[in-house]
């Protein structure tokens, strides 16, 4: 199986982020992602995600320590802490979906075809599947899983896999960058108290969202309180 080659910078927004071109092994996508998540640590974010039109074929020639590796990396998008952007053109599948999965907010072209990397009849089983569900529920995931179906642009949007489609993907990302730039800090805290809420019931996440509350009123400003006189 193959799959795209991310760059350090994506050169139509100037931002820290990877690009899709080419053939590259799973454990060198690795790398090249992660040298692009610690560019956009140091630069402030946010980190964006572009992928042009990509094979369904995936991880190319790679072992069980390259797909930990791979994973990881995509644990260290999940907990940057910056905004990540996801844009799609032509064809998602392999890394760019996986990688499209971990992201903020989804931009697709209207020409974007989204599906599970398959090869010689089968579909790939990594953690895709995992945050496929949890982005879906298991229902509406089965019949990329097992059917190996792929959806257009619209029907991803329909699904909440998407959250815009659109005929310019570069406007559509700047004014998503635009908006990300009014919020500063805490994208990595929010992102998590999301990402665990489907796992926990009201009692098991309360202490985790008293806790960020607490941190962040510490960074907020507050005007000094004065005592009430009775």
């Amino acid at each position: 199986m193959t799959g795209p080659v991310p760059r350090s910078t994506d050169r139509a927004a100037g931002r820290p982020g990877v690009g899709a071109r080419g053939d590259r092994p799973m454990a060198e996508l690795a790398v090249l992602l992660e040298r692009a998540c610690a560019a956009a640590e140091r630069d402030g974010g946010p980190l964006v995600l572009w992928h042009r039109a990509t094979a369904r074929t995936w991880p190319g020639t790679a072992d069980v320590a390259d797909v930990a590796a791979w994973e990881r990396v995509l644990r260290r998008v999940e907990r940057i802490d910056v905004p990540v952007v996801a844009v799609v053109v032509g064809a998602c599948s392999g890394p760019a979906l996986e990688t499209a999965l971990v992201a903020d907010h989804r931009i697709a072209a209207a020409d974007a075809r989204i599906g599970l990397p398959r090869e010689r009849g089968r579909v790939w089983p990594g953690m895709v599947l995992h945050r496929l569900a949890t982005h879906l529920g298991a229902a509406r995931a089965r019949s990329l899983a097992v059917r190996g179906a792929e959806l257009t642009a619209a029907q991803a949007l329909r699904v909440g896999l998407v959250d815009e489609v659109t005929d310019d993907p570069a406007a559509a990302l700047a004014a998503v960058i635009a908006d990300a730039g009014a919020l500063t800090g805490g994208f990595a805290t929010r992102r998590a108290l999301l990402l665990d809420a489907a796992g926990r019931d009201y009692a098991a996440a309360l202490a985790a969202h008293l806790a960020a509350c607490d941190a962040e009123l510490s960074e907020v400003d507050r005007p000094t309180r004065v005592p009430s006189r009775l």
